[in-house]
């Protein structure tokens, strides 16, 4: 036996199996590395037995089963990793024996259960991360006596009660999150002065408090996210003064009053999320120095007056949102010059005028919203030198013309899923009450539907059509009058007479539209019937990455490499995060271009 062994580094070694009980005989080991392996089963008991252990990391792996209450045994550890597991059970009382450790990682495990006090012990403590578990219940007040605490993640659980109110008294926290729980009560006062501060998260929660006075000023906050909760009060001026700040997210609050001018001192300021609170007032025409700024979102305030030409200075502005607002006057011409702008949402405002021509030269624009307005004049035909656009919305104004002909190409089908109001055919049950029997949302621009082309298209869903079947339903390749081809997926029917339910999937799958990514496969509609619901996808020629059996190794690792892009977009970066659920080779497609192109499809 190697009982002299300190180091013991198998990392990434493609190990199999269960950690041995014999790792106990390992006497002296001080270092123990077996990440990023498929080492399964649970943690030995045994491992306890390794009192002079330093540095345990395990994570990567596929470990389950409890935490065995032995590790208290480990009075010398200052860092243990299980991230990346499924590890079960609560959290180990015994842990507070372990008064060494500095770094604590149990992120993305099952563990469950409330936080025991006995963590309080762990005065030494600088990082403890506990997200995506399921952990419940209030923090133990003993996480007040972290003192020498850095980062604190407590993110995706269940945790209820109130945050620690001393979590920074010590005044050297720097990444604080606390996302997606049910924490109530106030901001920690201790926050207030925590100048230490670089990333704070504590979105969606239900917190309290007047957020006027519950923050300070931050010369290193690059980054907080407070939306989702119940913080009321007025935005002060001084986070104008947090000048490292790329990102101030303060959306579906109950924030009033007007928007402070001195808030555009914080130059470096690339997102700004102030909507869904009770804003009044107008813009501040500050605004248009911020140029950093890639994101402006105001929606769903109560903001009046015009929209300051001086935003289109914006040069790097991707999404600008103000609508659902009570913004008059003229849609500024300069908006035309913020050449990088992908979203741009206007509606239900009380704009007047026309649009512009100058918006035409929005050549990278993807969504354009000027829906529920008072728009007048015609059309402008400029509209058409976007070819990017994929979404046009311009209902409920009193505009005239026609919609620009270079839309009649494959993008219109995007635009058509927004561009005309929903009709609902309605139709009368026994009771004599109106029932919403078919819901399609794919239109012409005359309004008329082209589920009939579909079906005529595919010969009613003829198997000749059929590309492929899935686990939720069959692919058909479709050329439509205009010559464009799409993949048409037909959901498989439901069982017992069950029914779609129309609320759930309309607002899914008009989140699907929003997907905007290169590697993604782009969904331009659907169809929505109780029994029937079709899907509409960009075709893709070539065969399944599953099938190509003449990739090197180069290709390879550069379709892991787009497919792990892809994944974390939706996992992170969409704003409605979507897990595929059904990753494979067959789900993976390589369209031969000029350029090897992957998009993750949904077949």
């Amino acid at each position: 036996m190697m009982t002299s062994l300190i180091e013991l580094d198998l990392s990434s070694s493609f190990l199999i199996g269960a950690i041995p009980a014999s790792i106990g005989n390992l006497s002296n080991l001080q270092y123990l590395y077996l990440y990023g392996n498929y080492i399964s089963g649970s943690i030995p008991e045994e491992i306890g037995l390794l009192r002079h252990l330093i540095i345990v990391q395990l994570l990567y792996n596929n470990l389950s089963g409890e935490i065995p209450a032995s590790v208290g045994k480990m009075t010398n550890l200052t860092h243990l990793s299980l991230f990346k597991n499924k590890p079960s059970g609560t959290i180990p009382t015994s842990i507070g024996n372990m008064n060494k450790l500095s770094n604590v990682n149990f992120n993305d495990n099952e563990l469950s259960g409330s936080i025991p006090t006995t963590i309080g012990n762990l005065t030494m403590l600088t990082s403890l991360s506990l997200n995506n578990n399921k952990l419940i219940g209030s923090l133990p007040l003993e996480i007040n006596n972290f003192t020498n605490i850095i980062n604190l993640q407590l993110a995706n659980n269940n945790f209820t009660g109130h945050l620690p109110k001393l979590v920074c008294q010590a005044g050297s926290l720097v990444y604080f999150g606390a996302t997606n729980n049910h924490f109530t009560g106030p901001i920690p006062k201790s926050l207030k002065n925590c100048t230490s501060l670089f990333r704070v998260r504590l979105d969606g929660n239900q917190l309290k408090g007047n957020i006027t006075e519950d923050f300070g000023i931050y010369p290193n906050l690059n980054y907080i996210d407070l939306s989702d909760n119940n913080l009321y009060g007025e935005l002060s001026s001084k986070w104008g003064q947090c000048h490292n700040l790329t990102s101030l997210k303060l959306s579906n609050n109950k924030i009033s009053d007007s928007i402070p001018p001195e808030l555009s001192e914080a130059s470096q300021l690339r997102e700004l999320d102030l909507s869904s609170n009770h804003l009044t007032g107008k813009i501040p025409k500050e605004f248009g120095c911020l140029k950093s700024l890639l994101k402006l979102l105001f929606s769903n305030n109560q903001l009046l007056r015009d929209i300051p030409s001086i935003i289109g200075m914006l040069s790097h502005i991707t999404d600008l949102n103000l609508a659902l607002n009570n913004l008059n006057g003229l849609i500024p011409k300069q908006l035309g010059e913020c050449s990088e702008l992908l979203f741009l949402d206007l509606s239900k405002n009380k704009l007047e005028g026309r649009i512009p021509f100058d918006i035409g030269s929005l050549h990278s624009l993807q969504n354009l919203d000027l829906s529920w307005n008072m728009l007048t004049g015609e059309i402008p035909q400029q509209l058409g030198g976007m070819p990017w656009l994929e979404t046009l919305n311009l209902y409920h104004n009193n505009l005239f013309g026609s919609i620009p002909t270079i839309f009649d190409d494959i993008l219109s089908l995007t635009s058509l899923t927004h561009i005309c109001r929903q009709r609902v055919r309605k139709t009368k049950n026994k009771s004599g009450g109106i029932q919403n029997d078919d819901i399609f949302a794919i239109w012409s621009y005359d309004e008329k539907m082209v589920y009939e082309n579909i079906i005529e298209a595919t010969e009613d869903f003829d198997l000749k059509y059929c590309s492929g079947v899935g686990g939720h339903g069959s692919v058909y390749k479709a050329e439509l009058p205009t010559s464009q081809v799409v993949a048409m997926k037909k959901l498989h029917p439901l069982l017992n007479g069950e029914t779609f339910n129309q609320k759930t999937i309309t607002s899914e799958i008009h989140a699907s539209t929003e997907i905007r990514h290169r590697k993604i496969v782009k969904l331009y509609g659907f169809c929505s019937h109780p029994r029937h619901l079709l899907l509409v996808y960009k075709y893709l020629e070539g065969e399944a990455w599953y099938e190509a059996n003449a990739f090197d190794w180069i290709k390879r690792v550069s379709v892991v490499k787009d497919v792990a892009n892809a994944l974390s977009y939706m996992h992170h970066d969409f704003s409605l995060p979507i897990i595929h659920q059904d990753i494979s080779s067959k789900n993976i497609s390589n369209v031969w271009l000029t350029l090897l192109t992957l998009a993750l499809l949904d077949f």
